[in-house]
């Protein structure tokens, strides 16, 4: 069988690899939009790696998805980095 979606893989670890550069973390609403958490910059930034989403993938609530904690990046948060709270898929086309 042919897989339909794959998990995230780009990992940045922010305080080591950008210290200075500002980061925009995002989270998903109970109504399934993402939205801004907080922009840091990467040194202020305690989780140890993140992940960067891109527009078009799907992230969802480890804890929450059941309660409507589901989203698809919108543009304008491409780029954007999740903790490990959220997991994000990558839909792919069935071949």
């Amino acid at each position: 069988m042919d897989d339909i979606a794959v998990p995230l893989g780009d990992v940045v670890v922010p305080a080591l690899c950008k210290p200075d550069t500002e980061f925009t973390l995002i989270k998903v609403s109970y109504e399934g939009k993402c939205e801004v958490e907080e922009i840091k910059k990467g040194k202020r930034i305690e989780a140890k790696k993140m992940y960067r989403v891109r527009t078009g993938q799907m992230v969802f609530s480890t804890i929450r998805a059941t309660d409507g904690a589901v989203g698809i990046v919108p543009q304008e948060y491409d780029g954007a980095l999740v903790s490990k709270q959220l997991y994000g898929l990558r839909c792919i086309a069935n071949t």
